[in-house]
């Protein structure tokens, strides 16, 4: 009987990595290669070179950031409050103090004070004396009461003052819920 292919072992017979080494050494891989222009750089010829150009440049920016954010004295005050409306007439009011400066806020002293917008009635309040450290946040109890939760606006207000460094700082915040809205989320910069 005589052999009627190529004379080499029938292609169905060939195992996986022979096959492959075909398509890269002789196939179409090859053929797209010597015909298209393909930017293909060794590690040895100009990618060192731009590895020693970008590495300083990358490293100095780094060490920037680095500085900013752990080294220079900055303030970077932020406060977000939370109003919750629950079952029952229960209103719930959340709030957190984020420094996300690199000074320490001490003496740290939070007012939240909850009102009615149309007859100025106090509804919740809370008072607190603290430290807050650099990068750190301070969640503060949260201010529960009973309120008419259809009709009635509130008003949340809030108050913080801070010494940080040689300055001293104090602001208040003023946010005003609105109805229907059960879940309302504030926020607002002090320094």
């Amino acid at each position: 009987m005589e052999d009627q292919g190529s004379g080499g072992p029938d292609p169905g017979t060939r195992g996986l990595p022979e096959r492959l080494k075909g398509l890269i050494y002789s196939g179409p891989v090859r053929r797209f290669l010597s015909t298209h222009e393909v930017h293909i750089l060794p590690a040895a010829v100009s990618h060192r070179r731009r590895v020693r150009r970008v590495a300083p440049v990358v490293l100095v920016a780094f060490l920037l950031f680095a500085a900013w954010w752990w080294v220079v004295p900055r303030q970077d005050v932020v406060i977000r409050a939370q109003y919750h409306e629950g079952l029952f007439n229960t209103i719930a009011v959340d709030m957190k103090v984020i420094n996300s400066g690199t000074v320490e806020l001490e003496p740290l002293r939070i007012e939240l004070v909850v009102t009615e917008s149309e007859n100025h009635t106090a509804m919740g309040f809370l008072n607190v004396t603290t430290s807050l450290s650099p990068h750190r946040t301070f969640n503060a109890q949260a201010v529960q009461f009973k309120g008419d939760q259809l009709t009635t606006d509130y008003t949340i207000s809030v108050t913080v003052e801070f010494t940080a460094g040689a300055s001293h700082t104090t602001k208040t915040l003023d946010f005003r819920t609105e109805e229907p809205f059960m879940n309302l989320y504030f926020e607002g910069r002090v320094a």
